[in-house]
């Protein structure tokens, strides 16, 4: 890191503790806590060349053969939308409250320096700011996956993300080897329209779902979207599912970005539209 991305780390750093935000352990802290009361795992794993903080739920049942990897959003990438977060981590982890209410095998894969990582390995803030999709950051969570895969005999996943989680989601769907059900929550699926819509800084280095919707579409998938969402507002979503047939789309009127998706998901689990779908 050179001198003046040294300095920018730093007072990001300070404004985060000077402010009393207390963003620079508490988060992780809230995601363990919360996993940890829901009885799940924590594991940290190496992918390439990342380390994941990763929390399991019952993967070591016999006879596994479907698994839901739960993929969380961006967080807080910026502080004010000048200087880079030392800690990314989500306020909310939306994703990680829904796999708590899922009964099956799931595991909460986690991004690279994210959940208190970002002072680690190859961890620089580009990776969580402007290459959050990049091909480096997908590739390592491909990693990961490939090996649960192998380890436990997984025949079939349910990718689920939510936000950001939803964007990682899409580009991980068609380089898996095993057959895959996409589902998104919320999801940037078009981070071009989306950044120059919200006024945010352009993700220069950082790979577009829409780009692959060619080969996505191939794949059974639903993505969920709220009327109310001003963060990712629906138009989004259509600009990404518009050539997707119309029941690959649900719309929630009420919902916007974080609420209120827990409410719907103990009856989307028990309908399974991933096996409607196969």
């Amino acid at each position: 890191m050179d001198i003046d991305g040294y300095t920018t780390k730093l007072i990001t750093i300070l404004l985060l503790c000077t402010q009393g935000l207390g963003a620079c352990t508490s988060h992780p802290q809230r995601s363990d806590e919360l996993a940890r009361e829901a009885g799940f795992t924590r594991v940290v794993t190496v992918g390439k060349p990342f380390e994941h903080v990763l929390y399991e739920h019952l993967l070591a049942d016999p006879g596994t053969r479907e698994l839901h990897i739960y993929i969380e959003g961006d967080g807080t990438p910026w502080i004010g939308g000048r200087y880079p977060a030392a800690e990314p981590t989500a306020r909310q982890a939306v994703a990680l409250e829904l796999m708590t209410l899922d009964p099956g095998p799931s595991l909460y894969l986690g991004r690279p320096c994210y959940l208190g990582l970002a002072g680690s390995a190859h961890c620089e803030p580009e990776l969580w700011t402007s290459r959050r999709y990049s091909p480096e950051v997908v590739a390592s969570m491909v990693e990961v996956v490939q090996k649960y895969l192998l380890r436990y005999d997984i025949q079939r996943v349910v990718l689920i993300g939510h936000s950001g989680g939803g964007t990682l989601a899409a580009l991980l769907a068609t380089r898996l080897q095993a057959e895959v059900f996409l589902l998104t929550v919320a999801a940037n699926l078009d981070t071009v329209m989306w950044t120059e819509s919200q006024g945010l800084l352009p993700l220069s280095g950082s790979l577009n779902p829409l780009d692959y919707r060619q080969a996505i579409a191939e794949l059974p998938q639903l993505h969920l979207a709220g009327l109310q969402d001003s963060d990712v507002p629906i138009a989004i979503t259509e600009s990404f599912t518009n050539a997707l047939p119309p029941a690959s789309v649900k719309v929630y009127p009420a919902f916007d970005h974080s609420c209120c998706w827990r409410q719907i998901w103990p009856t989307l689990l028990a309908e399974q539209p991933w096996a409607v779908a196969n």
